[in-house]
């Protein structure tokens, strides 16, 4: 299985968000990810955690691509 990430600065400028009272933290993150038939090489990804400040807003999502193999 390949997954990867994608995070708030990233989904910031694919899928820009509007909201009012606008949150002093935003946290957003997509996980990408599909099952796979043979090994697939991938580097890792350095996943930070932000500090949360005030009010927050906190965004999941994901894709899964192609389905999972058996």
């Amino acid at each position: 299985m390949r997954i990867t990430w994608f995070n708030t600065g990233q989904l910031n400028q694919l899928a820009p968000l509007a909201i009012n009272p606008s949150p002093r933290t935003t946290i957003r993150v997509f996980m990408d990810f599909e099952g796979l038939d043979r090994p697939y090489s991938l580097h890792s990804q350095k996943l930070l955690a932000p500090k949360r400040v005030g009010f927050t807003l906190v965004e999941w999502g994901g894709l899964l691509r192609n389905g999972l193999s058996n």
